[in-house]
């Protein structure tokens, strides 16, 4: 699709972003954009219209709303799940959500241990 328009001082022409089709390496959102393939159900619209996060379920996603997901603390880390800490309201989406702080305390660095995944399994 095309759009022109007529101003006082030129004719202007306005062309979607993407009019060809997207490489192996990106998505097609719903409005022939192309993003990257690792942008998709990444909890953030991309595309401009949620596309790129919508038919997620082959993908697993954690938002911290349930728990730690499949990560496990070292022993030593002292992470927490919250929705509150000093400056911060809301996430990207700017709705409040859990997300992990450091528990308070001395320590400025903490593990998350993630599942170990096997040669056969790809990363989604």
């Amino acid at each position: 699709m095309m759009l022109l328009w007529l101003s006082a001082f030129s004719l202007v022409s306005l062309t979607p972003v993407c009019d060809a089709v997207c490489s192996a390496q990106e998505f097609s959102c719903s409005q022939d954009l192309c993003v990257s393939e690792g942008s998709v159900c990444d909890f953030t619209d991309d595309c401009g219209d949620y596309s790129d996060e919508e038919n997620c379920s082959g993908y697993k996603r954690c938002d911290f709303e349930d728990g730690f997901c499949d990560l496990m603390q070292s022993s030593e880390s002292r992470w927490i799940r919250t929705t509150e800490a000093h400056g911060l309201k809301q996430d990207h989406t700017n709705t409040s959500a859990h997300f992990l702080s450091l528990s308070p305390g001395n320590r400025t660095s903490a593990d998350l241990i993630s599942p170990f995944l096997l040669p056969s399994e790809t990363c989604q």
